[in-house]
C-alpha cells in the first residue's frame, strides 16, 4: 500500500503545484496584454493574444518564470512591470 501512496501523493502534489502556476501565468498574460495595448496599440496587442494560449502553457511548465511573475505582478504600472522582468532576468539568467 505504501508504494501505492507515495506516487499518488506526489501526482497530487504536483497537480497543485501546476494550478498554481497556471494561475500566475495567465495573470501575467493579462497583465503584459493591457500593457502592449496601452504602450504599442490594438494591433500589437492582438498579436499577443494570438500567441496567448502557447505563452501560457510554456510559462506553465517553467518554475523560473513563474517566480519572476510572482515577483514583478504586484507592479500594476507598466514601466515598473517591465523593469522588473528586466531586472530579475538580468539578475537569475544564464
Amino acid at each position: 500500500m505504501r508504494f501505492v501512496a507515495i506516487p499518488l501523493l506526489f501526482s497530487a502534489l504536483l497537480a497543485c503545484s501546476k494550478g498554481h502556476n497556471k494561475e500566475v501565468c495567465k495573470q501575467a498574460a493579462d497583465h503584459y496584454g493591457a500593457c502592449v495595448k496601452k504602450t504599442l496599440g490594438d494591433e500589437m496587442y492582438q498579436l499577443v493574444k494570438s500567441k496567448e494560449k502557447e505563452g501560457i502553457e510554456q510559462c506553465t511548465g517553467d518554475d523560473k518564470t513563474v517566480a519572476m511573475y510572482e515577483k514583478c505582478l504586484p507592479e500594476k504600472d507598466c514601466d515598473k512591470f517591465n523593469e522588473c522582468i528586466l531586472d530579475y532576468a538580468r539578475a537569475n539568467g544564464p
